[in-house]
């Protein structure tokens, strides 16, 4: 009998997006907000099934029966995948709260912006459990596909249709080059699940064919675009500029996690057996973005840019366990993958109110970094309670989430 129970969050959430799509259909535009209302409800049942699969084993019986495969081992409920999905909802859930206030403020599309939101989670949940070539990458361009629209939201803005058209640019870009690489080891190792790729690399000895480092690389350029590490970063601070405040939290936070998904999941299950090939260039994008992306949000005169080079910067310190797992062999990648997911967690939630918080200050404010709480009050008296020290948070999470995954490796 098929395991409904496992796939139950996706299943609301597919049932939410049609809900969504008919009553945008129907009402009228005074009562287009009620699409928003669904997607939310939606998002929130979405959350119960997680709970369940965490502890039980079916409705009926309540045990814990650990991971669960379906369809081939093309796709796995575990506790890594049940975490990120309850990630990602909760993202979604305060992506669409902050949207409610903003969407109403203009003359936007209201029942369409929440359907791409719902999209775009929907496939962020899917890469979560993701465990081989063809899903993750399904799943990637769901992600992705509605978070091109959803950056030039402001269609009368110059600015939101510059910063849609070269994220959808780059994002192509780096989909092809993404694909391009996974044909290439579906094409040397038969294999597209990530358990068969670890075993035929292994058995077939590929670590030195040209071919599939090839490919590796390619893997890992594409998954470098979405994460927005440097070099491949030029698209983030001018999409984060350009796009609706709610959009940019997300972009930020939920659409990079889902990339960081990719990566992490591909180099830990797929490409375990060759790490000399993917650590050193993952050593190099760690480096770089660290430096790089503090030293240019140092010259910034925008707030959203610098919390978009910031985000950059975060990017390598996520990367920097996995880099420092595949180079010494006394720390696990087990371990490393454990302290990158924690990361990610402790910074999604701190990014997500820093991006509502610049939202908060007036446009002629924003022209310039607000350093500390007293040049708030230049132009506002009293500031948003979202924006208590948005830039030394994220500098204190360098400084405090980056310890957390190096206890976690010597446990």
């Amino acid at each position: 009998m098929f395991d409904y129970h496992a796939i139950a969050p996706e299943l609301i959430l597919g049932v939410t997006l049609i809900a969504v799509v008919f009553i945008d259909l129907v009402l009228s535009d005074r009562r287009k907000y009620l699409a928003g209302v669904t997607a939310l409800v939606g998002l929130t049942a979405a959350a119960f099934p997680l709970l369940t699969l965490a502890v039980c084993g079916d409705l009926t019986n309540c045990a814990d029966t650990g991971s669960r495969v379906l369809f081939g081992g093309s796709y796995v409920i575990d506790d890594f995948a049940l975490v990120l999905k309850g990630l990602f909802i909760v993202v979604g859930v305060i992506t669409l709260l902050l949207s409610v206030g903003y969407i109403e403020s203009d003359d936007y599309y209201q029942g369409e912006f929440y359907f791409l939101v719902l999209a775009s989670i929907t496939g962020a949940v899917v890469m979560a459990s993701s465990r081989d070539l063809i899903t993750m990458f399904i799943g990637l361009e769901l992600v992705s596909g509605p978070a091109f629209l959803l950056a030039g939201w402001r269609k009368g803005d110059t600015r939101s249709n510059e910063a849609a058209l070269k994220f959808f640019l780059i994002g192509v870009l780096s989909a092809a080059i993404l694909l391009f690489g996974m044909s290439l080891v579906y094409g040397l190792t038969g294999e597209i699940t990530f358990e068969g790729i670890a075993a035929a690399s292994a058995a077939l000895g590929l670590a030195n064919e040209p071919a599939f480092v090839l490919a590796v690389v390619f893997v890992l350029v594409g998954f470098a675009f979405k994460i927005s590490a440097v070099p491949f970063h030029f698209w983030a601070p001018d999409t984060y500029q350009g796009a609706p405040t709610p959009v940019a939290a997300y972009l930020s936070v939920g659409s990079k996690t889902a990339g960081f998904v990719g990566l992490l999941t591909i180099c830990y299950l797929a490409f375990g057996a060759v790490r000399e090939i993917w650590g050193p260039i993952l050593w190099i994008l760690a480096v770089l973005s660290m430096t790089i992306g503090n030293l240019v949000a140092l010259r910034q005169t925008n707030i959203v840019r610098l919390l978009g080079y910031s985000s950059i910067a975060h990017a390598g310190f996520i990367l920097v366990p996995f880099a420092m797992a595949a180079t010494y062999d006394s720390v696990g990648l087990e371990d490393a993958f454990f302290g990158s997911v924690t990361y990610i967690l402790i910074y999604a939630f701190t990014n997500l109110a820093n991006h509502p918080a610049s939202g908060g200050i007036p446009a002629r404010a924003r022209k310039n970094i607000v350093m500390n709480a007293a040049r708030f009050g230049e132009y506002r008296p009293r500031p948003p309670q979202s924006s208590i020290s948005p830039d030394p948070t994220l500098a204190e999470i360098a400084m405090t989430a980056a310890n957390a995954p190096r206890f976690m490796m010597r446990r």
